[in-house]
C-alpha cells in the first residue's frame, strides 16, 4: 500500500486490499406540506382559523399547543389569504373578530410586534384604530361577508373572538 500523507488526498492501491470505504447515494428529497385542518400560504407556513370564542392568552395557548403562534400578517397577499380562510366560517353575522398575532409590548403606547419580536409593518388599521386605550394591547381582525377586513386593537381579556395560528410546514 503507497501511503499519501496528505489529507483527503486519492491514492492508487491494489483492488485487493480490503480498506473501508465511501459510498454516495441520492438524499431523499424532502416534502413540505401542512397537516390536516391546516392550509399553507406560499409554501412559507401553514395557517388555521379556529372558531371558538376566546381570549388572547387563550388563543396563544391554543396556538402554542399546536406548536404554532398566532398568526403574523405580514403582507396584503397574506391579508387576502386568511380574509378568504376566515369568510368561510361566518354566519349568519355578516362579520366575525379573530385574534392575530400583533400585540403592544409591555402594555404600553408603543409600536406593535409580531410573535417573533418584529416590528408590525404592514397593517389593516380601520378608522380610529389603533386605540391609545389603557389595556387596549392585543389585535383582533375583523372579518367582514362584504367589505374588506380590519385591524383594531382591543383589550386582551375579551372572550368573544376567534383564533388564527400559523406553524411552520411538516417536512416529510
Amino acid at each position: 500500500w503507497d501511503r499519501n500523507e496528505a489529507v483527503g488526498s486519492w491514492v492508487t492501491v491494489s483492488c485487493e486490499l480490503e480498506a473501508p470505504l465511501v459510498c454516495e447515494r441520492k438524499a431523499k428529497q424532502l416534502t413540505r406540506k401542512c397537516l390536516k385542518g391546516w392550509q399553507n400560504f406560499k409554501n412559507e407556513k401553514c395557517i388555521k382559523y379556529i372558531p371558538i370564542n376566546i381570549n388572547y392568552n387563550g388563543a396563544v395557548d391554543i396556538c402554542y399547543r399546536s406548536l404554532g403562534t398566532l398568526v403574523s400578517i405580514t403582507s396584503s397577499e397574506e391579508q387576502e389569504f386568511v380574509d378568504e380562510m376566515a369568510r368561510k366560517y361566518l354566519k349568519g353575522y355578516g362579520f366575525d373578530l379573530a385574534w392575530i398575532g400583533a400585540t403592544r409590548p409591555n402594555h404600553s403606547f408603543e409600536r406593535f410586534v409580531w410573535p417573533n419580536g418584529t416590528f408590525v409593518e404592514f397593517n389593516k388599521w380601520g378608522n380610529e384604530c389603533p386605540k391609545n386605550k389603557e389595556g387596549a394591547n392585543c389585535v383582533l381582525l375583523a372579518v367582514f361577508k362584504d367589505k374588506p377586513s380590519i385591524w383594531c386593537n382591543h383589550k386582551c381579556d375579551s372572550n368573544y373572538n376567534r383564533v388564527i395560528c400559523e406553524k411552520a410546514l411538516t417536512e416529510e
